[in-house]
């Protein structure tokens, strides 16, 4: 039992004198905030110096990611729409939105220049070719 207990107290001293990588070198970007939270913000473009709006999705809802490294772009997919992502950063973005991680995304003008919506179109009516237009 006293062994039990002097290495647990080692383990406790040896987790807190080691730091985190974040500790030890900082944030490398400003476009995005590393949470774990379930709802992810995108920040859209706005217009000149004017924040653009925030669309929200729960995290779970992601229906698919996709990284375009060669057109610097990341694209998510939601059921409402999709968020496309340009700019030399967004490799590290998507890096930190797999791991859960990047929470609240906005453009910086430095590692993401572009966070757009894209919105689904409506499907159209089916016609009857036998109708004349």
């Amino acid at each position: 039992m006293q062994l039990l207990r002097a290495t647990r107290k080692r383990k406790t001293r040896v987790v807190e004198t080691m730091k985190s990588l974040r500790e030890q070198y900082g944030r490398k970007s400003e476009s995005f905030e590393e949470h774990s939270e379930p709802i992810i913000r995108f920040w859209l473009d706005g217009e000149g110096d004017t924040p653009g709006d925030c669309v929200a999705f729960p995290f779970f809802s992601l229906l698919a990611a996709r990284l375009m490294p060669a057109k610097g772009a990341a694209l998510f997919e939601f059921q409402m729409g999709n968020i496309v992502l340009q700019g030399p950063g967004v490799r590290a973005l998507f890096e930190s939105f797999c791991a859960n991680k990047a929470t609240n995304i906005r453009t910086d003008n430095k590692d993401i220049l572009s966070v757009t919506l894209v919105l689904p179109t409506p499907p159209q009516p089916p016609t009857d070719p036998t109708e004349p237009e």
